[in-house]
C-alpha cells in the first residue's frame, strides 16, 4: 500500500495456473470514518497482441524483428516484480544509456523501430535502446524527468524514469499515471493509462 495525501493505493496481483501475475491498483479514499474504493485500474494491452506475440514465437519462419516485438510485447505484460528485476538486470545498460543521452544535451525522443532504420544522428542509441527492448528515450517537457519507454498502445505506457527531484515526478491517478514505484535512488518503474 502506498499514501497519498488524500487517498491510499493498494497493489493486488492475480496469479493464473501458470503463474502469469496481472497487477491492479486499487485507490482507497477515506471520507469521514468509512473507506471507500474510489477505482482499479490495471495495464491492460488489447488481446490481440499476446495472440500476435504467440503466433510470432509459433512460427519459425518469423524474422528477426518480428521476433524483438514479440519479446518486447511480451515483456510490456510481464508483472511489477518481473519489470523491476528486468532494469535491475540491466541497471548498468541504462544507466550508460542515460549518461550518452545527458551528455549529448538531448531533449528530444531518441527512438528506436525494429522495422524502420535509425535515423544516422540516432544510430549510437538503437544498439542499446534494442539491447534494452526500449521503443524510446526522452525527456519529459513538462516536468523534466527522463523516460525510458518500453512501449504500449495508445495511450497505455510502460517503462522507466529516471528523476533527480521527486517532486517533478507525475501525480499518481490524478494523471494518467496508474503506477510510480520507486526501483532504486532516482530510478522508477511507471504505467500509464
Amino acid at each position: 500500500m502506498k499514501n497519498y495525501d488524500e487517498f491510499r493505493v493498494w497493489k493486488v496481483t492475480l496469479r493464473d495456473e501458470e503463474g502469469n501475475g496481472t497487477d491492479y491498483y486499487v485507490q482507497l479514499n477515506t471520507e469521514s470514518d468509512t473507506v471507500k474504493m474510489s477505482r482499479i485500474r490495471s495495464f491492460v494491452l488489447p488481446g490481440f497482441y499476446y495472440m500476435m506475440a504467440e503466433e510470432i514465437l509459433a512460427n519459425q519462419s518469423s524474422s528477426a524483428e518480428e521476433i524483438y516485438l514479440a519479446n518486447s510485447i511480451l515483456l510490456q505484460l510481464s508483472s511489477d516484480v518481473e519489470l523491476i528485476k528486468y532494469f535491475t538486470d540491466n541497471k548498468k545498460d541504462f544507466k550508460k544509456l542515460l549518461k550518452m543521452y545527458i551528455k549529448d544535451g538531448r531533449t528530444d525522443l531518441v527512438m528506436f523501430d525494429p522495422f524502420e532504420g535509425e535515423k544516422e544522428e540516432d544510430s549510437k542509441y538503437a544498439k542499446l535502446l534494442k539491447k534494452l527492448q526500449l521503443s524510446y528515450v526522452g525527456r519529459n517537457k513538462e516536468n523534466g524527468f527522463i523516460e525510458f519507454s518500453l512501449g504500449g498502445h495508445l495511450d497505455n505506457g510502460i517503462g522507466y524514469i529516471y528523476c533527480k527531484d521527486e517532486s517533478k515526478l507525475p501525480q499518481i491517478f490524478i494523471s494518467n499515471y496508474i503506477l510510480l514505484e520507486k526501483i532504486c535512488k532516482y530510478w522508477y518503474l511507471y504505467k500509464t493509462t
